[in-house]
């Protein structure tokens, strides 16, 4: 068995080498270090039931390739890194056959004993043509791929993710034995399958995919045009859209909710009707709503297995707040109440006001013009504003007080302040992954409006003047003369 430590370590002693394999494997290299992390928190949800003499670099780079052939982010969505080395051998690389390109690179990027990539490739040693890049090439190209430090903090999460998946689906082949009548005494039914709606299951006419790359992982809406991490589809008539791990969910104005996965697939989860709500969670890979029905249901979705994993009888009109860590917090006539899938638990919380919960992290409206954080060990702290939103990992918290956003740090109590060009106003902001917020924002002309939509990272940064602001970067700028409630932020 293996603890915690020993992961942290191998973990920080693969990481580069991990990278850099994806990259000349033909990944792009910020994509390539977002696979490396999920590869790594495949590993880290399995590593305590690891054997001290397993082969750890073999298990671990079958999970790499395994990700790298699912992988659909092809390798012209992002520009190459700018060496000229790598301009060379790019080329050659691309002109060898998939299992030569991953014997090659595993054996001389990745390091593995020949045995091991034998056993990693999982197929006959290929003949590797006599103008290939040489191993000496292919490792000096290597190390020339730019690498950041790893996210491992960002891998656990990840892994907890994986582990309560697993777990949920243990759930629910032990539920099939148990009788209908004593899930619903709970509350809850489990697995009740995908009925929930005439619409349900429909699959609609698929979309053309465009490759592009893009800064944020927070997606955008603005001329009938999602635009998603890597990629940007065409659906109509959009007003709430939430990013997922490959693709979006979001409901339409004829009261659909609808997945749309990277290959421009769709399918429609419900009929929520035009004031039906839903939260996803990308860290537990499910999605909540409620539809505006007399008698709706809360259903919960496991989205990776495509499958209902819960539901939940409401009283009253209800709507769904947020899914965070294994749980849906939702409002109904009895105020805000909390569902655990795993056990189909609910909870009174004894409160009415709550706003957003996010790595156990909640926030409420304690007056009408004041919000307040609670988090572990009772701590909390209030701020003048009204609605809010939490970061991923519970840091942050913007609101608005007035037309102004504010941002604040949950942990300090301090404003946070906000990189927004002068005469700009800020139409909605969401944050992102790896303390990043991204400001959807209008810039006034006289004939039309500029759009700006920037991401910033929360971590400040020392000017040249001695103050500390934000380091930005601007997405996309360009004139919109529509609607404004046609321009949306993915939450």
């Amino acid at each position: 068995m293996r603890d915690q430590v020993d992961f942290e370590s191998y973990a920080a002693a693969r990481w580069h080498l991990v990278v850099r394999t994806l990259v000349l494997l033909g990944s792009p290299p910020d994509h390539a270090a977002t696979l490396a992390r999920e590869a790594l928190a495949e590993r880290r949800s399995e590593w305590s039931h690891q054997d001290a003499y397993d082969d750890l670099d073999a298990e671990l780079y079958r999970v790499v390739l395994d990700l790298r052939r699912r992988d659909r982010v092809a390798w012209w969505a992002e520009p190459p890194f700018d060496d000229e080395l790598w301009v060379e051998v790019e080329p050659e690389l691309d002109r060898l056959t998939p299992l030569q390109r991953e014997w090659l690179v595993l054996r001389h990027v990745a390091e593995l004993p020949r045995s091991y990539v034998d056993a990693v490739v999982d197929g006959p040693v290929p003949t590797v043509p006599a103008r290939a890049p040489t191993g000496e090439r292919l490792r000096d190209v290597a190390r020339a791929v730019p690498v950041q430090p790893p996210d491992l903090e960002q891998v656990e999460v990840m892994a907890s993710g994986l582990q309560r998946r697993r777990r949920r689906r243990g759930v629910l082949g032990v539920v099939g034995l148990v009788s209908v009548a004593g899930a619903v005494a709970l509350g809850v039914v489990l697995g009740t399958g995908d009925d929930h709606g005439p619409a349900a299951g429909r699959e609609l006419d698929a979309v053309t995919v465009e490759r592009t790359p893009t800064v944020s992982a927070v997606g955008w809406y603005a001329d009938g045009r999602l635009h998603l991490p890597h990629f940007i589809v065409d659906v109509p008539d959009v007003r709430a859209v939430a990013t997922v791990t490959g693709g979006a969910v979001y409901a339409d104005n004829d009261g659909h909710l609808v997945q749309v996965d990277d290959q421009g697939q769709r399918t429609v989860l419900a009929a929520i009707g035009e004031q039906g709500t839903f939260a996803v969670s990308r860290e537990d890979g499910l999605a909540a709503w409620v539809s505006d029905a007399e008698d709706a249901t809360l259903v919960v979705r496991d989205l990776t297995a495509r499958s209902d994993v819960a539901t939940a009888d409401l009283e009253g009109t209800a709507r769904v707040i947020a899914v965070d860590s294994g749980s849906v917090f939702f409002r109904d006539d009895r105020g805000d109440v909390e569902l655990t899938v795993e056990t189909g638990e609910l909870e009174p919380l004894g409160t009415s006001s709550l706003l957003d919960v996010s790595s156990k992290v909640k926030v409420f409206q304690e007056t009408p013009d004041w919000i307040r954080s609670e988090q572990v060990f009772e701590i909390r702290l209030s701020w003048e504003g009204k609605g809010a939103e939490l970061s991923e990992d519970g840091n942050f918290v913007l609101t608005w007080v007035g037309e102004q956003l504010a941002i604040y740090d949950t942990r300090s109590g301090e404003e946070v302040p906000a990189d927004l060009a002068p005469g700009s106003r800020v139409l909605d902001a969401e944050f992102g992954p790896d303390e990043t917020i991204t400001f959807l924002a209008l810039q006034f002309r006289s004939s039309s409006d500029l759009v700006d939509v920037r991401t910033c990272s929360m971590g400040l940064v020392w000017l040249p003047s001695g103050e500390r602001a934000p380091e930005c970067v601007q997405e996309v700028a360009g004139t919109y003369a529509g609607d404004e409630s046609d321009l949306l932020l993915s939450q």
